[in-house]
């Protein structure tokens, strides 16, 4: 035992582990001071007096092995610290994709190898199939060179679910069908500049505000128009109102929305969404839009009239 001492290219952890198997043939086990005590003064007297001259005292010997590593790492220089402390290291794979205790570094394992190593404890399928295809499929490189494809390779897990966004048929400026999407985060009405430009929409006496989008970037904004459309609700009740929406890049594609309403207009309005389908809504029933007659005068209003009227319940009331 006073023979062991760490040599001078000798790591702390190696040299922890080479008086550690002799301190097990001791009869009886040192306590954890004196063993701290016993492994500083076994080290190279240089790297003792670096650690003494930092004031630094180990109370146990896990302590002691971890300050003189970090000692003796910071003064050796980077290339060779760096081999020591990779002989203490588990074997991780390599460039080739291939752990550094398999045999035979340039060819795949046989068979036998493969089973061997799947049956030894702790070991998994996905450890013995890394091994034996030779690849090295994190940096995206499959046998031969050729390249993983990500887009038409299967994922591991299921898919996060999505739900389609929120769009209804409309009729804008008069006579143009397509189809506007209701969004109940965006905080003001959008509409696509290439659709501004293409059908001539009027400038709005408004002022556009700075927009953000995701990641807190800033998109860019080409003014505000009066955009008119026509509605209709799932209750069959038709509305036509002026919007002024801000002009923005919308790329506009077969089945896309040229026009965003945002909760602006939900407020404004007062529309209501029905979130278990993409395209129901009806518009609020309000004073506007429900007239209270007495029962004569509804009788003589209906009276020449080919109106069917039924009581039923309110869709925000079911």
């Amino acid at each position: 035992m006073a023979r062991c001492r760490q040599k001078e290219d000798e790591s702390p952890n190696a040299f922890h582990s080479r008086l550690s198997a002799l301190e097990k043939l001791l009869p009886e086990k040192l306590p954890d001071q004196i063993s701290a005590l016993l492994f500083h003064t076994h080290l190279v007297p240089a790297l003792q007096r670096r650690i003494e001259e930092q004031m630094e005292v180990a109370k146990t010997r896990d302590e002691a092995v971890a300050i003189a590593q970090r000692v003796w790492s910071a003064s050796q220089p980077l290339g060779q610290a760096k081999r020591q402390n990779n002989l203490n290291d588990p074997p991780y794979p390599s460039k080739r994709g291939r752990n550094d205790t398999s045999p035979l570094q340039g060819r795949p394992p046989s068979r036998s190898y493969q089973q061997e190593k799947a049956n030894q404890p702790g070991s998994s399928s996905n450890s013995a199939l890394r091994s034996s295809t030779g690849t090295n499929r994190r940096n995206g490189y499959e046998k031969r060179g050729r390249a993983v494809d990500s887009a038409t390779s299967p994922a591991p897990w299921p898919y996060v679910r999505i739900k389609s966004r929120f769009h209804t048929p409309a009729v804008v400026a008069g006579s143009i069908q397509t189809n506007i999407d209701l969004d109940t985060g965006a905080e003001c009405d959008l509409v696509s500049i290439e659709f501004v430009r293409k059908h001539n929409f009027h400038p709005a006496k408004a002022s556009a505000p700075r927009l953000g989008a995701v990641g807190e970037l800033r998109c860019p904004t080409y003014g505000c128009y009066t955009v008119p459309i026509v509605l209709t609700d799932s209750r069959g009740t038709i509305r036509r109102f002026e919007r002024v929406c801000i002009a923005v890049e919308r790329r506009l594609t077969p089945g896309s929305s040229p026009v965003l309403l945002s909760m602006t207009f939900f407020a404004d309005v007062g529309v209501h969404i029905y979130i278990h389908d993409s395209t129901s809504f009806w518009f609020e029933v309000n004073s506007r839009t429900v007239q209270l007659v007495s029962a004569r005068q509804f009788e003589k209003e209906v009276r020449n009239c080919a109106y069917v009227y039924v009581v039923v319940r309110l869709p925000e009331e079911v």
